[in-house]
């Protein structure tokens, strides 16, 4: 059967799961169409993957006419208007199968809630997930186990395939100056309170900011003060972020300038972070990574956090021992194996869906 299969993506997250698709679908003879707005149509577009812009439902609908799909692949965003939601009505309104994709816990009862009090309004027929916390969530809400799928994070393995490319591509300088890069976070668009300082908050910064990323830079900056007084902290902006946003530490870091974020993770000696899925990455592709996190209940926030796949610190104290334990020891790097490998891959997940 040559399945056709229609994907829309919103935010990177999502667009993330679905990178590798196309080759799968090439290789499989399967007929697919790539939609998108926002951000995942601008990474989309440096990357030079064909899609198509979708702003709308009226634009979406005319674009759907005529065409004859097997499913609708929708990744979830942080946006109670995204037009994915529309989709996912319009699929089952016209029995299209649709699969929503799920790439991190985060916000669990937001994503398919839209502007209604119910947190599942806009369910699809089968959810794709990334880790079995994310899919106990997704049933606590009133999903059937049935129709949730755990999947290995395509990541890993588009990242252990890109590790070995980096590693012919770029050698190895040994270089005095160390890159320490941080990796920012933008304001929670369905939680915004949980971008900012709270009572329960370990950390303090300065206390000119409430601003959740801005109390962990400035940490981190305080920190290098102190066993790395030449060094200027090279900030990774997030795809959602304003360079305005910054305006306050200008004159005491600098802005990461690579496109690519792998390969500017991969040039860094050490990565630092709270909750990206970048720093995933990072371990991934065997780099010294921290995750600084201002309340102990963010560690639930990802699978990786709490297993202690990334190494985490809650206060000053520690903050500084760990930046001075690898500054000292950066090529002894204790990297841990992933459990990933036990799930299905997304790809054998459509095939038998």
């Amino acid at each position: 059967m040559n399945k056709r299969f229609f994907i829309f993506v919103e935010d990177p997250g999502a667009l993330n799961m679905v990178l590798d698709l196309p080759r799968f679908f090439d290789k499989n003879n399967f007929s697919y169409d790539i939609t998108a707005n926002n951000h995942a149509s601008f990474i989309l577009d440096e990357k030079k993957i064909k899609h198509f812009k979708l702003h709308n439902i009226t634009q979406a609908i005319n674009f759907l006419k005529s065409k004859k799909y097997h499913a609708f692949i929708i990744g979830t965003s942080e946006n109670s208007q995204s037009l994915g939601l529309k989709l996912i009505k319009f699929g089952k309104k016209n029995s299209i199968k649709t699969i929503g994709i799920v790439d991190m816990l985060t916000n669990a009862g937001e994503r398919f809630k839209g502007d209604s009090l119910n947190p599942i309004e806009y369910e699809p027929d089968l959810l794709i997930v990334t880790d079995q916390p994310t899919k106990n969530a997704y049933i606590n809400l009133g999903i059937n186990s049935d129709n949730i799928f755990v999947c290995r994070h395509p990541q890993e393995d588009r990242i252990k395939n890109l590790k070995k490319i980096f590693q012919k591509k770029f050698s190895r300088k040994n270089s005095l100056s160390k890159r320490w890069l941080f990796i920012a976070e933008n304001i929670d668009l369905f939680n915004p309170n949980e971008s900012f300082r709270s009572e329960n908050y370990t950390f303090q910064g300065r206390g000119n900011t409430n601003w959740r990323t801005g109390i962990i830079m400035e940490e981190i900056i305080d920190a290098l003060k102190i066993i790395s007084p030449q060094t200027k902290l090279e900030v990774r902006l997030h795809p959602k972020n304003k360079l305005k946003q910054f305006d306050n530490w200008r004159e005491e870091i600098n802005i990461d300038t690579y496109k690519d974020p792998l390969e500017s993770v991969w040039k860094a000696d050490f990565v630092l972070g709270m909750s990206s899925n970048l720093l995933i990455e990072a371990i991934l592709l065997g780099k010294n990574v921290l995750s600084i996190l201002p309340r102990y209940e963010e560690k639930e926030w990802m699978p990786e956090l709490q297993n202690g796949f990334i190494p985490t610190v809650f206060d000053r104290n520690n903050l500084l021992n760990h930046i001075i334990f690898i500054s000292e020891n950066e090529n002894n790097i204790f990297t841990k194996e992933t459990s990933e490998n036990e799930k299905d891959s997304i790809e054998n997940l459509l095939i038998s869906i």
